[in-house]
């Protein structure tokens, strides 16, 4: 499927670079172009990019987890900290 319909990139395309270094994973969709050798231009993409983006992040984790905190809205005050862990999608 096409994801980005200015730079004509699709979910695999973004995917297969987003497997070819877990470890070291971008952290923005603006990242994920860079990667790709691209810019976004319209930023209609951006929510399905952050998405794809998430859900390798999730994957790469090698600790595995029963109950995965990325998968969970969390905020923690306990040490003066703010943590927020983005929900992920189902």
């Amino acid at each position: 499927m096409i994801v980005c319909h200015c730079n004509v990139l699709t979910d695999s395309q973004i995917i297969a670079v987003l497997s070819q270094n877990l470890l070291e994973l971008p952290n923005s969709p603006v990242q994920v172009y860079k990667c790709m050798g691209c810019k976004p231009n319209c930023g209609r993409c951006m929510p399905e990019v952050r998405r794809l983006l998430e859900e390798a992040k999730i994957s790469a984790c090698a600790v595995g987890c029963a109950t995965c905190p990325a998968a969970q809205v969390h905020i923690a005050n306990d040490d003066g900290c703010r943590r927020v862990w983005l929900q992920a999608a189902e």
